[in-house]
């Protein structure tokens, strides 16, 4: 099968990533993917809007795209503010759906409009990009900074595959730098079958403070 692969698509790295071919996988995989995820979608709203009737079902977050740009992201709301505390709770509904990704559906919309792809380099929050900064060395950061800037930035990929229970371990160098230098359309459909059906090991909880989903 893999061979079958690379004779179809033997491009691979950077050339493949600018491709038709992965555009082409983002929208026959995402077509039928979002036709399927619009009910869903909708349904989860409504239960967000009857469990949080003063806040909105959908939260749009600003993560760092390519050259440090601004790129918003769409998720469902999974967490609330409690204004006694100042802080951000999770809720058991949030919880669940946050568990299996289901937050995340609404982004299938922005694979379709071009604006991330199905696999690559996961979309940071600026505070977690930053923090990069601080706890790798100068050169290892500007190298992984390098290939962020234009790589492409995608939904799943083997960071989110392969990094364990911690989402932002220091395994994140090796998955992201290995993605971008392997990159093809085997590899591509590998990472897509292994996120079927996965979940969040790390299970937020319910004290959790996390400005991100809220």
């Amino acid at each position: 099968m893999a061979r079958g692969l690379a004779r179809l698509a033997p491009t691979h790295d950077a050339g493949y990533v600018t491709s038709r071919t992965k555009r082409a996988l983002d929208v026959l995989v995402g077509v039928p993917l979002a036709a399927v995820a619009l009910v869903l979608i909708a349904l989860l709203m409504v239960v967000n809007r009857l469990l949080a009737p003063q806040r909105p079902a959908l939260f749009q977050q600003d993560r760092v795209g390519h050259g440090g740009s601004p790129l918003r992201v769409v998720k469902i709301r999974s967490m609330i503010r409690e204004p006694r505390a100042g802080t951000t709770v999770c809720t058991t509904f949030g919880r669940f759906i946050r568990r299996y990704y289901l937050d995340e559906l609404p982004q299938l919309f922005q694979v379709l409009f071009g604006q991330v792809t199905l696999v690559g380099i996961r979309i940071l929050p600026r505070d977690v990009y930053e923090s990069l900064a601080l706890s790798w060395s100068r050169e290892r950061f500007e190298t992984w900074q390098s290939m962020y800037a234009t790589a492409p930035l995608g939904l799943t990929g083997a960071h989110q595959v392969f990094r364990g229970t911690e989402k932002h371990d220091q395994r994140r160098f090796h998955h992201d730098m290995f993605y971008a230098s392997h990159a093809t359309l085997g590899f591509d459909l590998y990472l897509l079958w292994r996120t079927l059906g996965s979940r969040d090991g790390k299970r937020p909880t319910r004290k959790e403070s996390n400005s991100h989903a809220c």
